[in-house]
């Protein structure tokens, strides 16, 4: 499976309930270990081809994995058994073109991952492909209801994950493409329900955002920005300039926002929706695209070539 020099094998995340980790390889196959690393299941799932290789990552949902296979000639989304990894559904998605381009020869894909929607009726996985937005029943893989609204002047392509905001969900484009926002009421076709539209003047978004006391952080992979978004017209509370380009996620842990470029420079800020307010910045002068994780008081790092573990003594 090829990839490209950007996006390096291993670009996934592993997903774990405490008792198991699941990983996606994209044409490897997906697999589930203990915790001691003992391989308990594995399944290929074919040839996933694209020009700018893989990206997505498994979700844990209850007693099932779900799994967005990502970009190229077979795209999908399904739910496989946690224990054993046999199939339970699977909802294809129409491809244009030879799924690295569409019918306008311009570039698409999706490498987003889902999200889960606890709703009154059930969980919803909820995920951006190239051109809209979907949500699936993680029991059956019913589609509850679509949204249109993701297709751009320049391509149609979606890196980051839906950012849920209350009952309005936010999905970004990336290349510049269209963000939009709107609610999760209704069924089927709801695209009538966007609250707001904004095609023009995006940067280029690879990283997810994160939503801290109603209002959505992103770090922005170009030009190189942090900035705070309302998730209720999509309008721009404040944006700045950061230490490089960002194709991490921001993560939000101990009241803090955590922000990790390029060069592997993290900027410490602080939530505000009125002004940027750093905390801190700390280099490694070690470079990667990965997210930070947060756990038991440490935070834990891995770039092209270490991975780190951060603490206080």
């Amino acid at each position: 499976m090829p990839t490209h020099k950007t996006n390096l094998y291993g670009g996934t995340t592993p997903a774990s309930d405490g008792k198991v980790v699941v990983v996606w390889h994209g044409s490897a196959g997906l697999y589930c270990y203990d915790l001691n690393g003992k391989q308990l299941w594995g399944r290929e799932l074919g040839e996933f081809r694209h020009q700018w290789g893989y990206g997505t990552s498994p979700v844990i949902a209850g007693d099932r994995v779900i799994l967005h296979s990502g970009p190229g000639r077979s795209i999908w989304v399904g739910a496989f058994r946690l224990s054993d990894g046999q199939p339970l559904w699977k909802q294809e998605e129409p491809v244009e073109n030879d799924g690295e381009t569409n019918d306008d020869g311009k570039y698409m894909g999706s490498w987003s991952t889902p999200v889960l929607v606890k709703t009154n009726a059930g969980t919803l996985a909820v995920c951006s492909l190239s051109t809209r937005v979907l949500a699936y029943d993680v029991k059956d893989g019913t589609i509850a209801w679509t949204c249109d609204g993701l297709r751009g002047e320049r391509g149609d392509l979606a890196y980051t994950s839906p950012v849920i905001a209350g009952n309005v969900c936010i999905c970004m484009g990336g290349y510049q493409g269209p963000a939009i926002g709107f609610p999760m009421t209704g069924k089927g076709n709801i695209t009538q329900n966007r609250l707001w539209r904004v095609d023009r003047g995006n940067p280029q978004r690879i990283g997810s955002g994160v939503v801290v006391e109603g209002l959505i952080y992103m770090a922005n992979a170009g030009p190189g920005t942090l900035e705070c978004i309302d998730p209720n017209d999509g309008s721009q509370k404040w944006e700045t300039r950061g230490t490089g380009n960002y194709w991490s996620s921001v993560v939000y842990a101990d009241g803090k926002l955590f922000a990790t470029d390029q060069n592997g420079t993290t900027t410490v800020f602080q939530p505000n929706g009125e002004q940027f307010e750093k905390i801190a910045v700390n280099s490694l002068n070690d470079p990667g695209n990965s997210t930070i994780a947060v756990a038991d008081g440490a935070i834990y790092l891995r770039t092209f070539k270490h991975l780190y573990r951060i603490s206080t003594p």
